[in-house]
Protein backbone atom coordinates (compact mmCIF):
# COMPACT_ATOMS: atom_id res chain seq x y z
CA UNK A 1 0.00 0.00 0.00
CA UNK A 2 1.01 3.76 -1.20
CA UNK A 3 0.06 6.78 -0.36
CA UNK A 4 2.03 10.15 -1.44
CA UNK A 5 2.20 13.52 0.51
CA UNK A 6 2.03 16.73 -1.07
CA UNK A 7 5.28 18.48 -0.72
CA UNK A 8 6.46 21.70 -1.25
CA UNK A 9 8.76 24.45 -0.52
CA UNK A 10 7.17 25.11 2.87
CA UNK A 11 7.08 21.41 4.04
CA UNK A 12 9.02 20.75 6.99
CA UNK A 13 10.42 17.54 7.63
CA UNK A 14 8.56 18.00 11.10
CA UNK A 15 5.51 17.84 8.88
CA UNK A 16 6.27 15.09 7.13
CA UNK A 17 6.42 13.06 10.08
CA UNK A 18 3.20 13.99 11.30
CA UNK A 19 1.43 12.96 8.61
CA UNK A 20 3.56 9.79 8.80
CA UNK A 21 2.29 8.72 12.51
CA UNK A 22 -1.34 9.22 10.29
CA UNK A 23 -0.76 7.59 7.42
CA UNK A 24 1.79 4.46 8.43
CA UNK A 25 -0.74 2.43 10.50
CA UNK A 26 -3.38 2.82 7.63
CA UNK A 27 -1.11 1.77 5.11
CA UNK A 28 0.20 -1.27 7.18
CA UNK A 29 -3.31 -2.94 7.72
CA UNK A 30 -3.99 -1.89 4.41
CA UNK A 31 -1.24 -4.32 3.55
CA UNK A 32 -1.85 -7.10 6.17
CA UNK A 33 -5.27 -7.33 4.55
CA UNK A 34 -4.36 -7.33 1.33
CA UNK A 35 -1.46 -10.51 2.24
CA UNK A 36 -4.23 -12.28 4.21
CA UNK A 37 -6.36 -12.07 0.83
CA UNK A 38 -3.79 -12.99 -0.72
CA UNK A 39 -0.39 -14.52 0.70
CA UNK A 40 1.84 -13.83 -2.60
CA UNK A 41 0.84 -9.98 -2.29
CA UNK A 42 3.64 -7.55 -3.00
CA UNK A 43 3.97 -4.15 -2.91
CA UNK A 44 6.76 -3.98 -5.28
CA UNK A 45 9.32 -6.86 -6.71
CA UNK A 46 12.98 -5.08 -7.14
CA UNK A 47 14.99 -7.42 -9.28
CA UNK A 48 17.78 -4.94 -9.67
CA UNK A 49 19.57 -4.04 -6.24
CA UNK A 50 21.23 -1.12 -8.47
CA UNK A 51 18.29 0.31 -8.81
CA UNK A 52 17.45 1.12 -5.13
CA UNK A 53 18.50 4.59 -3.34
CA UNK A 54 21.34 3.90 -0.18
CA UNK A 55 20.44 6.66 2.13
CA UNK A 56 23.95 7.56 3.90
CA UNK A 57 23.05 9.32 7.72
CA UNK A 58 23.87 12.90 7.57
CA UNK A 59 26.21 14.64 10.36
CA UNK A 60 25.43 17.82 11.95
CA UNK A 61 27.86 19.55 10.34
CA UNK A 62 25.32 18.75 6.94
CA UNK A 63 23.01 21.81 8.64
CA UNK A 64 25.46 24.82 7.78
CA UNK A 65 24.03 26.95 5.59
CA UNK A 66 26.16 28.53 2.79
CA UNK A 67 24.83 31.77 2.32
CA UNK A 68 26.34 31.71 -0.96
CA UNK A 69 23.46 29.14 -1.69
CA UNK A 70 20.59 29.35 -4.02
CA UNK A 71 17.45 30.95 -1.95
CA UNK A 72 15.51 27.94 -2.72
CA UNK A 73 18.25 25.08 -1.78
CA UNK A 74 18.49 27.06 1.59
CA UNK A 75 14.84 26.95 2.39
CA UNK A 76 14.64 23.65 1.45
CA UNK A 77 17.55 22.87 4.46
CA UNK A 78 15.98 24.83 6.87
CA UNK A 79 12.69 22.73 6.53
CA UNK A 80 14.43 19.65 6.00
CA UNK A 81 16.74 19.77 9.04
CA UNK A 82 14.13 21.54 11.05
CA UNK A 83 12.41 19.35 13.97
CA UNK A 84 13.13 16.62 15.38
CA UNK A 85 16.48 17.32 14.46
CA UNK A 86 18.89 19.72 15.07
CA UNK A 87 18.16 22.64 12.32
CA UNK A 88 20.16 24.27 9.88
CA UNK A 89 22.26 27.09 10.98
CA UNK A 90 24.98 29.54 10.91
CA UNK A 91 27.24 31.88 12.91
CA UNK A 92 27.13 35.54 13.79
CA UNK A 93 29.96 36.64 15.07
CA UNK A 94 30.88 33.06 17.07
CA UNK A 95 27.91 32.55 18.45
CA UNK A 96 25.93 29.80 16.60
CA UNK A 97 22.27 30.71 14.96
CA UNK A 98 20.01 27.63 14.24
CA UNK A 99 17.40 28.63 11.73
CA UNK A 100 13.96 27.33 12.22
CA UNK A 101 11.56 29.18 10.14
CA UNK A 102 12.44 31.06 6.99
CA UNK A 103 10.75 31.83 3.78
CA UNK A 104 11.90 33.53 0.01
CA UNK A 105 11.64 37.10 0.27
CA UNK A 106 11.37 39.51 -2.55
CA UNK A 107 11.19 43.41 -2.79
CA UNK A 108 12.65 43.82 -6.35
CA UNK A 109 15.36 45.90 -4.93
CA UNK A 110 18.45 46.77 -6.87
CA UNK A 111 21.68 45.55 -4.28
CA UNK A 112 25.18 44.89 -4.30
CA UNK A 113 26.07 42.87 -1.01
CA UNK A 114 27.89 39.75 0.04
CA UNK A 115 26.01 36.41 0.78
CA UNK A 116 24.76 36.26 4.70
CA UNK A 117 24.31 40.09 4.82
CA UNK A 118 21.57 41.05 7.06
CA UNK A 119 19.19 43.89 4.61
CA UNK A 120 16.63 44.55 7.39
CA UNK A 121 15.41 44.11 10.31
CA UNK A 122 11.67 44.36 9.99
CA UNK A 123 9.13 45.70 12.61
CA UNK A 124 7.47 42.43 12.71
CA UNK A 125 10.62 40.60 14.37
CA UNK A 126 11.94 39.07 11.62
CA UNK A 127 15.27 39.69 9.52
CA UNK A 128 15.80 39.30 5.78
CA UNK A 129 19.49 37.94 4.42
CA UNK A 130 21.08 38.07 1.26
CA UNK A 131 21.55 34.77 -0.02
CA UNK A 132 23.57 33.89 -3.36
CA UNK A 133 20.70 34.84 -5.75
CA UNK A 134 18.35 36.76 -3.28
CA UNK A 135 16.82 37.13 -0.42
CA UNK A 136 15.51 34.94 2.99
CA UNK A 137 13.01 36.29 4.97
CA UNK A 138 14.01 34.41 9.09
CA UNK A 139 10.65 34.37 11.22
CA UNK A 140 12.30 32.97 14.01
CA UNK A 141 15.76 31.58 15.38
CA UNK A 142 16.98 29.29 18.42
CA UNK A 143 19.92 30.78 20.25
CA UNK A 144 20.73 27.90 23.23
CA UNK A 145 18.00 26.01 22.81
CA UNK A 146 15.62 28.71 23.11
CA UNK A 147 13.41 30.12 20.26
CA UNK A 148 13.66 33.74 19.79
CA UNK A 149 12.32 36.48 17.33
CA UNK A 150 15.29 37.33 15.08
CA UNK A 151 15.24 40.67 15.97
CA UNK A 152 15.92 40.55 19.19
CA UNK A 153 19.13 39.29 18.82
CA UNK A 154 19.99 40.87 15.10
CA UNK A 155 19.60 44.66 15.87
CA UNK A 156 21.81 45.78 12.96
CA UNK A 157 22.39 45.46 9.21
CA UNK A 158 25.88 46.12 9.77
CA UNK A 159 26.09 42.13 10.78
CA UNK A 160 26.70 39.03 8.72
CA UNK A 161 25.80 35.52 8.80
CA UNK A 162 28.85 33.25 8.24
Amino acid sequence: SREYLPIDLGTKIGDVYSEFEKLIPKLFLESLNKLNVNPNYFLEKQNNSKKGIRCYPRTPVDGRIQWSDDNKKIIRLINASNYPYSGAYCYLVDKKIVIRDAEIYSDNEKYFAIPGQISSVERDGSIIVISGNGKIKINSIEIDQKIIMPSSYVKSIRKRFI
